[in-house]
């Protein structure tokens, strides 16, 4: 059970969704070859798998993409500017263990956006932006349109967040309706 962790999650050109970050990271990595694992009784070589499975999530849901790499041909700090599809809902129930999947309700493992943490800049410097989606009474939309109360924490300034900002960070999935 995740509590007050947060999933950090590979982005890139081979990334386009979140579900795509979400599947790459719980795909397990095969060791054979030079890679086998090592029987620690044995000293036998087998080959193995290695990975994690999800058994729950947490009421609160914090995703970090990890947008700053290290590139070992420059010797630099980078970032990833690729593009990466972020709906206004997100089904958790396919990352689930199978075991954990049949116990799991649909309603549980369908999160909501409510927040977008977005870094402007290089590498070496920027400036970051909240984007908030107001909680107060009446605006749950779960399945709805996510366009609704979102804000611009700026500093010392709040301001409404357009429409088209937030389509355009969302990569054109705000005003998704429910998830399949």
């Amino acid at each position: 059970l995740l509590d007050d962790q947060d999933i950090q999650l590979e982005v890139g050109p081979e990334v386009a969704t979140v579900e795509d970050a979400l599947r790459r990271y719980i795909t397990p990595e095969i060791m054979d070859g030079d890679n086998r694992w090592q029987v620690s009784d044995s000293g036998e070589k087998v080959e193995a798998k290695k990975g994690l499975s999800f058994v729950s999530f947490p009421n609160v849901l914090t995703l970090h993409l990890k947008r700053f790499v290290f590139d070992y041909t420059t010797l630099r700090r980078r970032k990833v500017n690729d593009p990466l599809q972020i709906g206004s809902n997100l089904d958790l129930r396919p990352f689930l263990a199978a075991e954990a999947e049949a116990e799991a309700t649909q309603d549980a493992m369908i999160y909501e956006l409510y927040g977008i943490l977005i870094h402007s800049g290089s590498a070496m410097g920027g400036h970051y932006h909240a984007y908030i989606k107001d909680m107060g009474p009446g605006t749950h939309t779960q399945g709805g349109d996510a366009s609704a109360g979102w804000f611009d924490y700026n500093d010392s300034q709040v301001t409404p967040l357009d429409l088209s900002e937030l389509e355009r960070m969302m990569c054109g999935t705000a005003t998704a309706s429910s998830p399949e």
